[in-house]
């Protein structure tokens, strides 16, 4: 499944080395794509696509950390 989240800049920094925590869960999910350049929509934030195993439930608002 793809998760699609955004996130400052300060949150962006090294992100693809930092860890992912949905849902309490840590590894579940791993940075698949970032923008390095801000969204157009959500202005001053950035893009971050997560991919992971698919959820029984798809649809559902999801706690993300990023540690």
């Amino acid at each position: 499944s793809k998760l699609v989240i955004y996130v400052t800049r300060e949150d962006l920094e090294g992100i693809a080395n930092r860890e992912i925590i949905v849902d309490g869960q840590s590894g579940a999910y791993e940075v698949s794509q970032f923008n390095k350049v801000a969204d157009d929509v959500y202005i001053s934030s950035f893009k971050v696509e997560l991919v992971g195993k698919a959820p029984e439930q798809f649809s559902q608002v999801v706690k993300v950390e990023i540690k």
